[in-house]
């Protein structure tokens, strides 16, 4: 039964298909002229450009202001543990003296 899967083809897991074919590029015609860009295209690329420019510097302009709050809050955060922590520890101690005493 092995031997005639192997004749047919049959793998484990289905039909074996055959090996792809290379992919050949289309030629292309050699009489074709390049289009150049007609001088009026030219100005109006640059409108665009002006604009995603602008555009681009104002994001910036918010990320860099994001970066900035980021980095006053996480500061700020730290010194509030900070100080909620000396707080714990000296209530800590208060309570451990007062034990102590009686």
């Amino acid at each position: 039964m092995a031997e005639r899967n192997m004749e047919m083809g049959w793998s484990g897991s289905g039909w074996m298909d055959p090996a792809p074919m290379p992919h050949e590029p289309e030629p292309t015609p050699a009489f074709s002229t390049p289009v150049s860009p007609t001088p009026s295209a030219a100005p109006r690329a640059k409108a665009p450009a002006k604009k995603v420019r602008k555009a681009v510097k104002k994001v910036a302009k918010k990320v860099k202001a994001r970066r900035k709050k980021r980095v006053v809050k996480r500061k700020v955060r730290r010194v509030v543990r900070r100080v909620k922590r000396k707080v714990k520890r000296a209530v800590r101690k208060a309570k451990r003296s007062a034990r102590k005493r009686r």
